[in-house]
């Protein structure tokens, strides 16, 4: 008995051990992380004083021409931050119908609830004009029912969707899980849009998909084996891996739109496609909280750019003439750049693409599981 005892207590003692390890392991790769920030910095920098080349986005030079009447756009995270201000432009560009969704709205909410809802945001915003353009449903993104419901509600009133931009996210919050299975990082940045997109697919057929990542992905790596981080919890890691997981997936999606959408295409045009970015380091919700950003907010603000430079790049890949027939790639400040090395690793996608599925499982139908498994 006092053997048994014994070992079990070294098992406790080296299991212990190995995730103090683990733990002092992420506080130094936090660290490195912010080093690597650096040039994503300098770059901020360079772009906000106009130096080395860089320059913001000329909306009217590049936007200017395009109409958006009879165009209808579903965002993820529209009231707030970048979302927000990707959803100002387009509606002041006179987009017919914009649809967005809140975490802050019950999933049973009654009408009324919404209306109200709607019109704090709107008055807040300055949007009034625009009321009967904007369309506001529940929907939390680490909520699989929600964001079936969402999808469901959206189904019974469009025959289309032009620009579906999955923009939604969360960073740096506390170990917890949603539906009983999901890391809430994993589940609001990367499954609940992996969902939203299959279940929204009917309406797709002629469409942009952007999907809204982040430098932090070139950091991390894909951890197959424990992606809802039950083994262990760094914050910074879970949200660089959910968003590396968001570029993998638009990758694989881009070849599943080849083989399963545009097989019987007879022309160059590319129906349906999809595009990730980075959108450069905003000072939006995600960061506003952290109490280093606010220990020299005149410093931050040489480094970083408000919401609505945030947009710019969003707004470009939706919009753009230039990106037409442009389909899985990666972009920053409205241009092509190459992500991480790793993203690109086709064996590691398939598994990811998989995996993300068969965790998706009990929210999907037969058809479409079958569909998507089937390539």
């Amino acid at each position: 008995m006092d053997k048994v005892s014994s070992k079990k207590n070294v098992k406790n003692f080296l299991q212990i051990f190995i995730n103090a390890i683990l733990q002092i392991f992420f506080r130094i790769w936090s660290i490195l992380l912010f080093s690597y920030c650096f040039s994503y910095i300098c770059e901020e920098i360079f772009r906000n004083f106009a130096i080395f080349g860089r320059k913001k986005l000329n909306y009217d030079a590049e936007f200017g021409s395009i109409s958006l009447e009879g165009k209808i756009c579903v965002i993820t995270g529209g009231t707030r931050g970048i979302g927000l201000e990707t959803l100002r432009y387009l509606l002041k560009k006179n987009i017919s119908k914009i649809i967005t969704g809140s975490s802050q709205l019950n999933i049973d909410c009654a009408d009324n609830e919404l209306e109200n809802f709607k019109c704090k945001l709107i008055s807040k915003s300055g949007l009034e004009q625009y009321k009967d353009r904007l369309i506001i449903y529940p929907l939390d993104l680490g909520s699989m029912d929600s964001v079936v419901k969402f999808a469901e509600q959206i189904c019974k009133m469009e025959t289309k969707i032009d620009y579906l931009i999955c923009n939604g996210g969360v960073m740096l919050p506390p170990a917890m899980k949603n539906d009983g299975i999901f890391d809430i990082t994993m589940a609001i940045n990367y499954y609940g849009h992996c969902l939203l997109i299959i279940k929204l697919l009917k309406l797709l057929e002629k469409s942009r998909i952007i999907t809204v990542s982040s430098m932090m992905h070139y950091t991390c790596t894909i951890r197959l084996h424990d992606l809802q981080s039950r083994q262990l919890y760094s914050p910074f890691y879970a949200y660089g891996q959910s968003k590396l997981a968001l570029i993998m997936f638009t990758y694989r999606f881009n070849k599943w739109i080849e083989m399963n959408m545009d097989s019987n295409n007879k022309n160059d045009e590319k129906y349906l496609t999809i595009n990730s970015l980075h959108p450069g380091l905003c000072l939006t919700d995600i960061l506003i909280n952290r109490k280093w950003t606010n220990f020299a907010s005149f410093i931050v603000d040489v480094f970083t750019r408000p919401p609505e430079e945030g947009a710019e790049t969003i707004l470009y890949i939706a919009l753009s003439p230039k990106l037409t027939n442009i389909s899985g790639k990666y972009f920053e400040d409205c241009k092509e750049q190459k992500s991480s090395k790793i993203s690109y690793d086709e064996n590691l996608q398939q598994q990811l693409w998989l995996r993300t599925w068969q965790d998706l499982r009990p929210w999907l139908n037969n058809n479409e599981y079958n569909r998507l498994i089937e390539y």
